[in-house]
């Protein structure tokens, strides 16, 4: 009873005299597990700032190189473009629930291409997806180099980025403005006679410029206006031209047939800021 009684007072003393202690330790053992998540959640912050200033470094970066890259090689920086495509395309397939971006992207950019090989062979025959009003534009403006007796010449055409910048949906007619940044190689030369050719371009030099495209989609023939030159459908019963969209019954002939679209996106116009 002495001993139990000695040992319990001892164990009471002890507790007694070190609860102080073995507060202060969890205290400090708590505050220490507070404080270390406290600096790990600050050092995962501070890693994603870093992270996120690297990115913004390196696309800053990137953008000075594609604005004056092509300095170091004697030519003129990329031009940028006004891109809302994120912001127009979901207007336009709501409009037009079949419209692939990326398909008429890629046919437009083949138009603009084509443009340029139609001016340096001095040849229509050479366009695509190019509609007959922006056929007589190109030829028209081949016709007027070669009565001047000048030869415009394009080679490594490279277009570097292309994007919606407009969208109308009119009565009758729907127009997609794309612009796309581009360069390539020109130079001029003479045919005949002896036209006005400044030195500097009398060898290949490279340019870089913005080039727009009007993508037009006609809804309505009558609509559209009658300056409008499109190849249109015709019934296949009677040959009536087809004015409105997605027939199924000749509106002369009464003739029945399979429902097809009049409604065929075709570029335009081509206009270059600098050529």
């Amino acid at each position: 009873m002495i001993l139990l009684t000695a040992e319990n007072g001892f164990l009471s003393s002890l507790t007694e005299g070190n609860i102080v202690v073995i507060v202060i330790v969890v205290i400090a053992a708590i505050a220490g597990f507070l404080l270390l998540g406290r600096l790990l959640h600050v050092l995962v912050h501070l890693s994603y700032i870093m992270s996120q200033a690297s990115s913004l470094f390196s696309a800053a970066k990137t953008a000075s190189e594609n604005e004056h890259g092509n300095q170091q090689y004697g030519g003129p920086p990329q031009k940028s473009l006004n891109d809302v495509t994120r912001l127009l395309l979901p207007l336009i397939q709501k409009d037009f629930p079949d419209f692939s971006w990326k398909d008429f992207q890629k046919q437009t950019e083949n138009c603009i291409a084509s443009v340029l090989r139609a001016y340096d062979r001095q040849d229509v025959s050479v366009l695509v997806n190019a509609s007959e009003r922006l056929r007589d534009a190109v030829l028209l403006d081949i016709r007027d180099d070669k009565d001047a007796g000048l030869r415009r010449h394009y080679s490594d055409v490279d277009i570097h980025k292309t994007a919606i910048a407009d969208y109308r949906n009119r009565e009758g007619r729907c127009e997609i403005r794309i612009d796309s940044a581009l360069g390539f190689r020109t130079y001029k030369s003479a045919e005949s006679g002896n036209p006005k050719i400044r030195q500097s371009e009398r060898e290949p030099y490279k340019v870089e410029t913005i080039c727009t495209a009007t993508l037009v989609h006609i809804q309505d023939l009558k609509k559209a206006g009658s300056e409008q030159k499109i190849i249109a459908p015709t019934c296949p019963h009677c040959g009536a031209v087809l004015h409105s969209t997605g027939e199924k019954k000749c509106p002369y002939c009464g003739g029945a047939f399979t429902e097809f679209n009049l409604r065929v996106w075709s570029v335009e116009a081509v206009k270059f800021a600098e050529r």
